[in-house]
């Protein structure tokens, strides 16, 4: 579940609650296949206040920001 948070004029700020967030990441390597869990997860994404649409007319609008902690 997702926090909206003004970040600045025209830009909107989402962070995630701590309280019930979880992550689970797969992959494979040459030796064999792989999981991590993670309890919980941190970060935030920045977009214009009137993404997804802006970014059909404004190519910078269509890069929000993203950043994700995923402690260990």
């Amino acid at each position: 579940m997702l926090l909206a948070m003004p970040a600045a004029a025209q830009t909107v700020r989402y962070e995630p609650q701590e309280a019930g967030s979880k992550v689970s990441i797969a992959g494979t390597s040459t030796l064999h296949n792989w999981t991590v869990d993670g309890p919980t997860i941190r970060g935030f994404i920045e977009a214009d206040a009137n993404f997804p649409e802006s970014a059909l007319t404004d190519p910078k609008a269509a890069r929000p920001h993203v950043q994700v902690l995923i402690p260990s």
